[in-house]
């Protein structure tokens, strides 16, 4: 009697730990495949320059004579990255696209700083 209750129990458990485990899957692959929608801020000389959608393929030449930029922006397929610079060493030309909520690319020399910026949610609406 004892051990056919034992039997009953580990059945019912076994069927919890399936369901905790395929709704652990199912929320998982939601959330991974959950995009976060993101802008890209472009700040000069620590001044926000420009703010562009990070889905949006689009070149930004940021010529300014004032102060001695000529630096190319391109946001294409969700990532963004530096692809001239007039800079003397090119780190920024070098340094990989970004594409998440943080990621950042800066040009010491230019002043330039290219962030991923995450789109704000109203916790009213």
């Amino acid at each position: 009697m004892k051990n056919k209750l034992f039997k009953d129990i580990f059945k019912k458990g076994d069927i919890l730990i399936a369901v905790v485990l395929i709704v652990a899957v199912v929320l998982t692959a939601v959330f991974a495949t959950r995009t976060e929608e993101s802008f890209v801020e472009i700040y000069v000389d620590g001044h926000l320059a420009y703010q562009l959608d990070l889905d949006a393929d689009i070149v930004v030449d940021l010529a300014d004579t004032i102060h001695k930029i000529d630096l190319v922006v391109e946001v294409k397929d969700g990532m963004v990255k530096v692809t001239e610079s007039n800079c003397p060493d090119k780190l920024c030309v070098h340094s990989s696209a970004v594409s998440s909520a943080g990621g950042m690319i800066i040009c010491l020399p230019n002043k330039v700083v290219v962030k991923v910026t995450p789109k704000e949610v109203d916790a009213i609406s």
